[in-house]
């Protein structure tokens, strides 16, 4: 059982290591992306969704294409209040 133990903690280890290693990129990634403009951000993103061809990932693409459009829609309520007061 001590043998299952260490081998154990090996794999907790591993797996921490490759989390810690996927916030890292994350940070990295928004950093670099922090001085684009929204609509480059947007361009962008986009990019990166349509060449998605993991099945696994439908259910959450389709949860952002909802959050996506739910959210393009306020900002364009706000561009209209601005515009129209």
């Amino acid at each position: 059982m001590i043998g299952g133990a260490a081998v154990n903690q090996q794999f907790e280890a591993i797996n921490a290591d490759a989390v810690r290693d996927r916030v890292k990129s994350r940070e990295i990634a928004e950093e670099a992306l922090s001085g684009l403009s929204g609509k480059d951000k947007v361009h962008f993103a986009l990019k990166l969704i349509l060449v998605t061809t993991d099945p696994d990932a439908a259910g959450t693409l389709s949860f952002a294409a909802n959050r996506i459009t739910e959210h393009g829609h306020i900002l364009m309520r706000e561009a209209f209040k601005r515009e129209c007061g």
